[in-house]
Order: C-alpha cells, then sequence, then structure tokens
C-alpha cells in the first residue's frame, strides 16, 4: 500500500508542470489604480458607568478603484492585430460621495468630497458635471466650473464629429473601387507606414472594410490622425 501510494504521489508531481505549462493564457492589459481611504469623526465623552474618557472614531471607509484600459500587455493569440498601446480607452464610470458634518452632528464639523470619473463620455457627461460643480465652495466657481463644462461638451462634439470624419475618408480610400467589400493591398500600406499600425498591415490587408472601420472606432483609434495625414494629397 505504502509503494502505491508513493508511486502516485510521484506521478502527480511530473505530471503538475505539464498541466501548468498548457494551461491558458488570457489577455493582459493594463488598469487604471486608485485607491481612497477616508476617515469622519472623532468624538471624546465621558463613560457614566466607568467615569472614563473614551475616544469615539465615526465613519472609516476603504475604496478601491481597478479600471481596465485598452492597452494590452501580454496577448497570446494567433491574431497579433488584438495588440494595442491605447491606455485612454476605457469603461465609461463617474463616482462620487459627499458627506458633511457640522456642530449638529458632532462637535467637529467636517466636509468629505470625493469625485471620480473615467472615460472621456464619462468626464464630460451630465453626471460629472453636477457633481464636480455640487463641491465648489461658493456660486462663482460653481458657474465657472458649470461654464467650463459646456465649453467642454461642445469641444468634445466637435471632436467626435471631426474624427468619424476622418474615419470615413480613410475607408474611403482604402477600400477597392471595383469590390466595395475589400480593401486594396497597396493603399492599406500607405496609410499604416511610419505608425505602430505598420507592423499589423498584413493583417488589415485581410479585413473587411467594416471590420477595419470597428478597429478605427475602437482599439486603434489614437491612430486615426497618423493614419489620416498619409492620406495623399489631391
Amino acid at each position: 500500500m505504502k509503494t502505491i501510494i508513493a508511486q502516485q504521489i510521484i506521478f502527480s508531481m511530473a505530471v503538475l508542470p505539464i498541466v501548468l505549462a498548457t494551461g491558458c493564457k488570457t489577455v493582459v492589459r493594463e488598469n487604471i489604480i486608485s485607491s481612497v481611504n477616508t476617515g469622519l469623526g472623532v468624538t471624546v465623552a465621558e463613560n457614566p458607568k466607568t467615569e472614563l474618557y473614551e475616544v469615539k472614531v465615526g465613519y472609516i471607509r476603504s475604496q478601491f478603484y481597478s479600471v481596465p484600459t485598452g492597452k494590452n500587455v501580454q496577448d497570446e493569440s494567433t491574431d497579433k492585430s488584438n495588440l494595442s498601446n491605447a491606455a485612454d480607452v476605457t469603461p465609461e464610470i463617474v463616482s462620487g460621495i459627499r458627506i458633511v458634518s457640522d456642530a449638529r452632528h458632532l462637535f467637529l464639523g467636517t466636509s468629505i468630497a470625493e469625485n471620480f470619473a473615467v472615460g472621456k463620455v464619462a468626464v464630460n457627461s451630465s453626471a460629472a458635471m453636477a457633481m464636480y460643480i455640487a463641491t465648489a465652495t461658493n456660486t462663482n466657481i460653481a458657474d465657472a466650473a458649470g461654464q467650463a463644462a459646456k465649453e467642454i461638451n461642445k469641444a468634445t462634439s466637435r471632436a467626435i464629429i471631426a474624427n468619424d470624419m476622418k474615419i470615413d475618408e480613410i475607408i474611403s480610400y482604402a477600400t477597392d473601387p471595383e469590390n466595395q467589400e475589400k480593401l486594396k493591398a497597396d493603399k492599406v500600406q500607405e496609410l499604416v507606414k511610419d505608425t505602430p499600425l505598420a507592423s499589423y498591415a498584413e493583417d488589415i490587408k485581410k479585413m473587411s472594410p467594416q471590420d477595419f472601420r470597428k478597429k478605427l472606432q475602437r482599439i486603434w483609434e489614437p491612430f486615426v490622425e497618423k493614419l489620416h495625414r498619409n492620406i495623399p494629397q489631391k
């Protein structure tokens, strides 16, 4: 019996590295990390039973954010066109908390505000705007913040429209006029030269115009300006 058990253990130890070596690897992304620790409220009072002074602390809070980005740091798939350096591509997140205490609640008045937003849409959203204005210390600052947020929204809208127009021109230039479902290899090569996408040229040539557009609207959005500049001037 001892011999059998020993043989089983040795066999298991031999198989384990093989299992680990053949395990599946997933795409690893870089994350935006943020940690918040908050403490609020300190009271000193005499305990009538013990006649000793006691210190009480209320509201201790810890919060942790881990937001994935579009930047790949590892990808074991065969399709290397999925690799991206687009760290600015993130989920849209708006988070906030506001706590105010004064003499009616504690002998020590305290105000705490936390505002957190990630993503182009989230940062310029109405929710984020209201959150930031709510933490203004006076009406003048609130008015200025509101006006600035409106201007940012206008500028963001103009930038989105301009970016979409550039993508339309890129796709129009790269599409084969004789077959609207294919990209022309020579034009793709012209577009990606001297850009980070040059190493993915062969993969892009095999894409449909629709798939190429989706890439440019998402993980390759940071390269749109560079590709657009490579369109030959008429």
